[in-house]
């Protein structure tokens, strides 16, 4: 009878590592993922304003030097 239970319990024991083990791995991959798309987006506002301020700058420029020049 003890040798059941212990066998039992191992059995028990080894189900439940697997299914925690996938479970967090599940967490693990959901969260990385998340956090990739916090970043990729964060790194396109980013991009985004970085070439609105140089078109904006070469519009200025332009309308400096156009008069000077012409």
């Amino acid at each position: 009878e003890n040798a059941r239970e212990a066998a039992l319990l191992k059995y028990v024991l080894t189900l439940q590592r697997a299914i925690r083990g996938w479970y967090r791995r599940r967490m693990y991959l959901k969260l990385r993922a998340s956090a990739l798309m916090i970043q990729s987006r964060f790194r396109a506002a980013q991009a985004r304003i970085a070439y609105h301020e140089m078109k904006v700058g070469y519009a200025r420029l332009q309308g400096f030097l156009l008069p000077i020049l012409f």
